[in-house]
């Protein structure tokens, strides 16, 4: 195998493990794009901009760790469309505005949205938030016309935030609703992004 099939392989890799990790969230509407060919893992999504996201993920990771540690294994980054989400737990002020300013650093980061927040995280809220996030993918994958792997999600004390795309406004209501009234979500923040005919 040469190298730029081998390497072809790796990003593969890299990003079906990126979605395989891809945890429950909240939903909010950035705006609409267009639906284009050349789709990876069922994701209404173009190939090209999913190995961007990925690599933005990635980069972002790396430059947290360099520069703020052992901090940075509390922030969770979730790239969608160079939509950047933070998420996690840290120790003051200063980490959750360094997070920002690194994040905004990378090449690709249309926007950031920070909701890192100060204070440790009770065991027993992560426990809450992991099964909200699994309830929630569970019931998007239950839900008829809901296209689940379209929808990333991850929950913080309570807050489910929604990235991905929804099909028509229809599809998107329903991911909402279906969230929202999930046993222990408190609220609900989109940022899913319209693609299609129907916006």
């Amino acid at each position: 195998m040469n190298n730029k099939k081998t390497q072809a392989v790796k990003i593969f890799m890299i990003f079906t493990i990126s979605l395989s990790l891809s945890g429950c969230a909240t939903v909010a509407l950035l705006g609409t794009g267009a639906a284009v060919g050349g789709y990876v893992a069922g994701r209404d999504k173009h190939t090209t901009q999913s190995l961007n996201d990925t690599k933005i993920d990635s980069q972002i990771r790396n430059k947290l760790i360099d520069t703020l540690g052992n901090s940075a294994l509390d922030i969770s980054v979730v790239t969608d469309n160079g939509c950047v989400l933070l998420t996690g737990n840290v120790p003051n002020d200063d980490i959750v505005t360094s997070a920002e300013s690194i994040a905004r650093t990378v090449p690709g980061v249309v926007s950031v949205d920070n909701n890192i927040v100060v204070g440790k995280s009770k065991l027993s809220t992560n426990i809450a938030d992991g099964y909200i996030t699994s309830t929630c993918r569970t019931k998007l994958l239950a839900a008829k016309d809901i296209r689940s792997l379209n929808v990333k999600i991850k929950t913080m004390n309570h807050v489910v935030y929604l990235s991905g795309t929804a099909r028509n406004k229809k599809e998107l209501e329903k991911i909402i609703c279906t969230v929202r009234n999930t046993k222990g979500v408190k609220k609900v923040v989109s940022y899913i992004t319209l693609v299609g005919d129907e916006k």
